[in-house]
């Protein structure tokens, strides 16, 4: 919905709630989620706020609205009602109006040290107390700046100063929740620096309503904490594609040739197109797939990223598309060949006519809304359209993973199916879950949407907890072209001594159709053999994404034992005589 997509006008969204709360409410394959707001002051607007932009990023909340200023004691104490709740996410929603112990003028260092570990261990306490009682995730604000300074600029410097007080805890808060994965920061002292201090600010309301700042600033904030919501959840998007003329250098190759473009620190537009080129490297780096789509010439975007002043190079972009035809279809194209919903993409276009055209013809897309290509830096950033909540080594590879993928197809090349697959001299490598892989294996579970059976999101611990006492398979599959990673992951639930229940399945897009899926399947079959277990449920959940792997089980073998409203549930006994579906890829 445009009217919740960055950039927004607050005021707006503040009036017109109610009537956007209902038009998004008919969004269909919302994924449910309980969302609890514990309050340091007053929080009625930020829950509606929060709820719509959760609305508008696929997930619908169930919330819970904790008790004005009572958030220690519904986290520490024991809150029935917050427990009864169970939920899946608990939003601590406390400001620098709720420091109560500040330094003072003539404390010493060891004074203000003990005031300082205080405050942090408070919200420790807190943090470990709810992940105890509740197992979800837990975020927190950190701390804005004061509106004013007593000692001027030596507060940020002398030990009493209430500035340096709240850098130091913010910066504990950081150590602190690096070591706890359950844990993300809502980093109001970056929101309310952009918003501005002095609007920020509105001791008014404080006064009369107890609301921590301005009302105007809420729907930033929680635009903030949706975005950080539906990236644990695996909501992101996961590739930009962008436009070449006057988006990646200012002029039109074509006519100008590679001379005639500006780009680099010669020209105050060279350094502006440099530096948006820098910013697309750094999510590429970061495992973001970037690709080209343009009408030009197919040789105009290797001459471009030529240019001895590009950051940018032609090894970073996973697909280009430059020819003539409408960029619709060959987005449309893009997300055929990279096995990726076309809602995963970004679109970066200066040209309006193309922006338009992309958006009515592609669904899902996300258009960047550029005006001046100088704002397209701050409009990609702020979007929040790539919020971190996981990070694996497997991200810095993405973009070399993708394009060896590509490599593979363009090897088929009209080949024999099953001559392709052998040729390609596949290896498939099981483990188990271990601290290892267990950061991967959390990413893969929240960012799979068409090869995942039940739609089943978890965190890390859980991941942890439920391998525990179960069974669990993790796939790593190489080939000729490299090493794909891991690709694919089974956990089963043993009930019983004979029955053991397929809870989650996924598998990454870039492996579909390789036979991998057979060869994760025999192993869990030798698995349940070594452990006496007779009978696999297999469970299958319709989402909007996942068709793809509708008819998994019964290509199996499986027999559907029961169907309600698409959700399905499918029985396989082992045979005694079992014979592995797998015949292309080889077990190390």
């Amino acid at each position: 919905m445009k009217e919740l997509d960055y950039p927004f006008n607050s005021a707006d969204i503040r009036r017109q709630a109610k009537k956007l709360k209902k038009q998004l409410l008919k969004q269909e394959d919302l994924l449910p989620k309980r969302v609890a707001i514990l309050s340091g002051s007053t929080i009625g607007q930020m829950k509606d706020m929060l709820e719509l932009f959760l609305l508008n990023q696929g997930i619908l909340p169930v919330m819970y609205e904790g008790q004005y200023n009572n958030y220690y004691e519904e986290s520490v104490f024991e809150s029935a009602e917050l427990l009864d709740f169970k939920p899946d996410v608990i939003y601590i929603h406390t400001t620098i109006r709720n420091i109560q112990e500040w330094p003072q003028a003539g404390d010493d260092a060891g004074q203000v040290e003990e005031k300082i570990d205080r405050q942090v261990r408070k919200f420790i306490q807190i943090w470990e107390s709810l992940r105890q009682k509740t197992g979800a995730m837990i975020i927190q604000n950190n701390f804005e700046m004061l509106p004013y300074r007593i000692m001027g600029n030596m507060d940020r410097v002398h030990i009493t100063g209430r500035q340096y007080f709240l850098e130091e805890v913010n910066r504990r808060f950081v150590q602190e929740i690096s070591k706890r994965d359950y844990i993300f920061i809502n980093d109001i002292h970056y929101l309310s620096a952009c918003y501005g201090l002095e609007r920020w600010f509105d001791d008014s309301v404080w006064y009369a309503f107890k609301y921590a700042f301005s009302p105007d600033a809420i729907p930033q904030t929680a635009y903030n904490i949706s975005n950080i919501i539906k990236s644990y959840f695996g909501k992101n998007k996961k590739a930009v594609i962008v436009d070449l003329d006057n988006t990646l250098w200012k002029g039109v190759i074509g006519d100008d040739g590679t001379e005639g473009i500006e780009l680099g620190i010669e020209t105050p537009e060279g350094m502006m197109y440099a530096e948006f080129q820098e910013y697309l490297k750094n999510l590429r780096d970061r495992g973001i797939l970037l690709n080209i789509c343009s009408k030009n010439e197919a040789e105009a975007a290797r001459q471009g990223l030529s240019h001895p002043s590009s950051v940018l190079t032609m090894d970073d972009v996973t697909i280009a598309k430059c020819n003539w035809d409408r960029k619709s279809e060959n987005i449309r194209d893009m997300g055929a060949q990279l096995n990726l919903n076309t809602d995963s993409f970004v679109f970066i276009d200066d040209n309006p006519a193309e922006q338009e055209e992309v958006e009515k013809n592609v669904p899902g897309i996300m258009v960047l809304p550029v005006q001046d290509p100088s704002d397209m830096r701050r409009l990609l950033d702020r979007s929040g359209f790539f919020e971190v909540t996981s990070y694996s080594k497997e991200d810095l590879q993405r973009g070399n993973l993708y394009r060896a993928n590509l490599e593979r197809e363009a090897a088929l090349n009209g080949e024999d199916y099953q001559k392709y697959l052998i040729g390609l001299q596949m290896k498939a490598e099981f483990t188990g879950i271990s601290s290892a892989n267990l950061d991967r294996v959390t990413q893969l579970i929240n960012k799979t949407n068409q090869f995942n059976l039940t739609g089943l999101r978890l965190g890390r611990s859980e991941v942890q907890e439920f391998a525990s006492g179960n069974i669990a398979i993790c796939g790593t599959l190489y080939d000729k072209f490299g090493n794909n990673g891991l690709v694919s992951v089974i956990l089963g639930e043993i009930r019983g001594s004979q029955t053991l229940a397929v809870t989650l399945w996924i598998m990454s897009c870039r492996v579909f159709k390789r036979q991998m899926e057979y060869a994760m399947f025999d192993r869990l079959v030798e698995l349940c053999c070594q452990q006496g277990i007779q009978k696999i449920l297999g469970e299958y959940i319709p989402t909007k994404k996942n068709m793809p792997v509708k008819d998994l089980y019964e290509g199996l073998g499986f027999v559907l034992r029961e169907e309600q409203e698409g959700h399905q549930i499918w029985e396989y006994r082992i045979p005694e005589n079992y014979r592995n579906r797998n015949q292309v890829i080889q077990v190390i």
